[in-house]
């Protein structure tokens, strides 16, 4: 039984483990993690253009594990993701993360012959999914940005996101402590309800020594 859902409504701590569907295995679905609530997320060509879908590999996984599905605008048009949402509601899937995506790792600018790779802005998403209705919609953010300018275009953006209809909001891959708590405050400032969850990724000494010694975010 997926704890998700309960967790959404009771703004209760839990976690999200992320599954990459490149890797074309079946792995074991978590429940619990360090003694929380967890629950599996699909993500949406990570490692290739070609990883297979999330909807596809959610397939993979009993019914009654409840997902939360990314979908990525990259080399997408808004017909092809209003019949996303209708393949979604179809497969019972009511929780989906938007995002505009990455550049293609074979992205095509127009002048090589080929038509120029379309990417759906995730704005555009959420209003489309907003408007189709019966899903709980989130949304990226990066509160890792050190230049005024940049950061107030990623604020912006955000309150873009959810003035389009966000539900929740997972921040990008960063471990700045006080980064995260200025995001927070941000959404106590404008009276924003919506969740937010913190991407976190396990690191090797190795690594955690290099990113503080390099004071990477």
């Amino acid at each position: 039984m997926s704890h998700l859902s309960p967790c959404f409504q009771q703004n209760q701590f839990f976690v999200l483990v992320e599954y990459l569907t490149s890797l074309h295995e079946i792995y074991p679905v978590r429940h619990e993690f360090a003694g929380y609530p967890a629950a599996m997320t699909l993500a949406d060509r990570v490692h290739s253009d070609h990883d297979i879908a999330p909807l596809e590999a959610s397939k993979s996984y009993p019914d009654s594990i409840e997902k939360v599905l990314h979908f990525s605008g990259k080399a997408r048009d808004i017909q092809d993701f209003e019949q996303f949402l209708e393949q979604a509601q179809a497969a019972n899937i009511q929780n989906l993360l938007l995002l505009t995506g990455d550049k293609l790792k074979e992205h095509h600018n127009g002048r090589d012959g080929q038509p120029r790779s379309r990417y759906l802005e995730s704005v555009n998403a959420v209003m489309a999914a907003k408007q189709h209705g019966g899903f709980r919609i989130g949304v990226a953010f990066n509160p890792f940005k050190y230049v005024e300018a940049e950061r107030d275009a990623q604020y912006l953006k955000l309150h873009k996101k959810v003035k389009a209809g966000a539900d929740f909001i997972i921040t990008q891959l960063g471990y700045d402590i006080e980064a995260l708590k200025q995001a927070k405050s941000f959404l106590t400032k404008h009276n924003y309800s919506q969740q937010i969850l913190a991407c976190v990724m396990p690191l090797t000494l190795g690594r955690a020594n290099f990113m503080v010694k390099h004071k990477v975010a």
